[in-house]
């Protein structure tokens, strides 16, 4: 992803805040983000969701995680909270005794991801006031909790070490792909978790809004209003891998007002990000990999179908024995959900189509397939016992009697199960010479 076209004059840094915030504000529309006050810290532990995210790399560093966090967690990597008396823009900005700040998830997040007792140069290092390396990665990072702004009523920016959490916060830390300031914009989505049926369509809306906009004022004056967007049309929705933090694209774009319309049509959890840049009335800012995890529930009336095919790579389930386009397609051990009824189920692998085996449908189903090779044969090898002819053609249908012409050849396989009956019949020149014998199995 390339650096966003920047059209305007950049405002300067004011103050030496690394910026971060703690009272949650829902903004679901177009609007002004309002100057916040921080609620007052209960003393002892608290439990967050911590994130990490590097922009440009379209990665997620750290997926979000439920944390619980003592007081004084930094204390331990010979780091402090501010103390009594830290003044910014007449605001005193020290940190009661026993309460956990954003700098305590920080070093939490990388206890998560490197173990307790790791060591904090490998991974950490801060300047003046603020973090100069996070997860490895040197640069100047960002940070929101609860998608909102870093700023108090007063212009007075919150350091890492004075931004105080509460139970239930969502903090995420940020590696801008702009790091000329080491600020960008700020996106997310307005849900950040939903749950829907498969097939139902929904949408996402992504807002965002500028970090620089946040330090336009200087701490004492009053907090100039933050200006909170739809992400305009562009920004391509993302699956996230949550094993590796590596985003997919799933080919879908917001529209003018950062709305996109997505369904999944197998149940399953999918969590779903966002990259591309907006116009943050001031330059094209890059989005900042929002945040939404989406919880798929089976359709109504559908049952969970567990087929076991070792030796296929691919299962496909039809709704009749001659259909073309599968209902569903899976892998071995790996659950569809289906309404109730009979289905058929054809094994693939590398030589195609194993053949099609009946299912039928009455509640939660599991089944193991196998692969079965028929041969007709008899004592005078490739003539037809008692006659003067010699066997060219086989024909075999699987639990019913279903007439058909001969298919030439003497071996077929096919997708069977434990209690199937297969049919066999041989001929001559598309004649058949004896009719349909069965032959039941299992395994």
């Amino acid at each position: 992803m390339g650096q966003g076209r920047r059209r305007g004059r950049r405002g300067r840094l004011r103050g030496d805040r690394t910026v971060g915030v703690s009272a949650a504000i829902n903004i679901t529309d177009r609007g002004l983000l309002p100057a916040m006050t921080l609620p007052a810290a209960a003393a002892g532990s608290v439990t967050v969701t911590v994130a990490a995210v590097d922009t440009g790399g379209e990665t997620f560093i750290m997926m979000p995680t439920e944390i619980t966090i003592d007081p004084d967690t930094a204390v331990a990597y010979g780091y402090s909270n501010a103390g009594p008396g830290t003044m910014v823009g007449g605001v005193d900005h020290g940190v009661p005794a026993g309460a956990v700040t954003a700098l305590d998830a920080l070093i939490a997040a990388h206890e998560e991801l490197y173990g307790v007792g790791f060591t904090p140069g490998t991974y950490l290092s801060s300047g003046s006031s603020y973090m100069t390396k996070m997860f490895g990665i040197s640069g100047l990072f960002v940070f929101t909790v609860n998608d909102t702004a870093p700023i108090g009523a007063m212009s007075d920016g919150f350091a890492i070490n004075e931004c105080v959490l509460q139970d239930g916060d969502f903090i995420v830390f940020a590696y801008p792909e702009d790091q000329s300031f080491g600020m960008e914009g700020s996106s997310y989505f307005t849900q950040r978790s939903l749950t829907v049926e498969a097939g139902q369509s929904f949408e996402l809306t992504l807002m965002g809004f500028d970090f620089m906009e946040t330090l336009y004022g200087n701490p004492g004056s009053p907090t100039v209003p933050l200006t909170i967007a739809p992400v305009n049309a562009g920004a391509e929705i993302q699956k996230i891998d949550p094993a590796t933090g590596i985003l997919s694209p799933l080919g879908i774009y917001t529209d003018a007002a950062g709305k996109a319309t997505l369904s999944f049509s197998d149940p399953g959890t999918y969590y779903i990000s966002a990259t591309g840049e907006f116009d943050n009335g001031y330059w094209d800012a890059t989005v900042s990999l929002p945040y939404c995890e989406v919880t798929v529930t089976p359709p109504a009336g559908a049952f969970p179908v567990t087929l076991t095919y070792a030796a296929a790579t691919g299962i496909n389930i039809y709704d009749a024995p001659n259909a073309t386009v599968p209902v569903k397609s899976t892998t071995t051990g790996t659950a569809v959900y289906l309404p109730a009824g009979v289905y058929w189920a054809e094994g693939v692998d590398a030589g195609g189509s194993m053949g099609r085996t009946r299912i039928e449908v009455t509640g939660a189903y599991a089944m193991t397939l196998f692969t079965q090779h028929f041969r007709v044969s008899n004592d005078s090898g490739s003539w037809v016992l008692g006659t003067d002819f010699t066997m060219d053609a086989i024909d075999f249908v699987r639990n019913a009697f279903i007439p058909g012409d001969i298919v030439n050849g003497n071996v077929m396989r096919y997708t069977v199960k434990n209690g199937d009956t297969m049919y066999a019949r041989v001929g001559i020149g598309k004649r058949p010479i004896w009719g349909w014998q069965p032959s039941r199995f299992g395994r």
